[in-house]
């Protein structure tokens, strides 16, 4: 089952602003919807993006000049799918350790922001103020490592004198800061929340961290819709730390297809 949303409004730009949310490994189905705008020729519409969690990173790689099927190859070769080579064991502080996203993943991509083609907004958590922040200047590979640190599954990022873990906890769907900004474009923002755990899948402790988060990040999920001018939301059968290639597969081309179908309106936008 799934839901898809839109609302038009009178637009003074064909311009492009792309917001899509957290969701781990969900990420990739929004991936695959910038694959459709590719396809669709509408890339370069794109002015700027929004990303929280793993968004924030696929990004800051399409800001970098990467193409969706570049970040897909590069992500798949990560060495990600193989998180007992990462494990955390010499501190109590998270599960895992960020050596491999710091060694296989961020160092293709630019040390700031202003080095990116386009502008990208990421946003993290301050643990202990309990607000959202949001980095658009100055250096980038903080942000990127806090606003996909999961609490108690990769370690806090410490920049500017705040403790900062993944976007999600505090302002996963940041589609009211892209329409303020931005409020003559068309903000399209793709949410990856619509998921819903079973008991049978409560196994751990771990299991129960992640259904912690995924609650958090479902907050306002209808509030922060009605700024968006095209909504897309698909109940995707996979939770954020999901690592069977089988299940990422199949998200891949519900992303690819919905993109394809439901972006269309705004080729024709374009023509005129």
């Amino acid at each position: 089952m799934w839901f898809f949303r839109r609302w038009f409004k009178k637009q003074k730009s064909d311009r492009i602003v792309l917001v899509i949310s957290g969701g781990g490994m969900r990420g990739f189905y929004g991936l695959w919807i910038l694959k459709a705008l590719e396809e669709l020729e509408l890339k370069q519409k794109i002015d700027a993006l929004y990303g929280v969690s793993i968004w924030g990173l696929i990004s800051a790689y399409r800001a970098a000049g990467y193409s969706a099927d570049e970040i897909m190859h590069k992500i798949l070769h990560s060495g990600f799918f193989s998180p007992w080579k990462n494990l955390n064991l010499f501190t109590r502080k998270s599960l895992l350790s960020n050596t491999l996203i710091e060694e296989n993943i961020l160092h293709d991509l630019p040390s700031n922001f202003e080095d990116l083609q386009i502008p990208v907004h990421i946003f993290c958590s301050d643990i202990f103020a309990g607000q959202s922040v949001q980095f658009s200047s100055g250096n980038l590979l903080s942000p990127l490592l806090a606003t996909i640190a999961i609490p108690w599954i990769f370690p806090a990022v410490e920049y500017q004198k705040k403790t900062l873990v993944d976007g999600g906890a505090t302002c996963n769907f940041p589609v009211s800061f892209a329409k303020k900004a931005y409020p003559d474009h068309h903000i399209i923002w793709v949410s990856l929340n619509k998921y819903q755990p079973k008991k049978s899948e409560l196994k751990s402790l771990v299991d129960s961290i992640i259904l912690w988060f995924e609650l958090l990040m479902r907050r306002d999920i209808l509030v922060q819709g009605a700024h968006a001018d095209t909504f897309i939301c698909r109940k995707l059968n996979s939770g954020i730390l999901e690592m069977k290639k089988e299940k990422l597969h199949k998200i891949f081309l519900q992303g690819y297809h919905d993109g394809l179908e439901q972006l269309q309106d705004l080729v024709h936008k374009k023509a005129k």
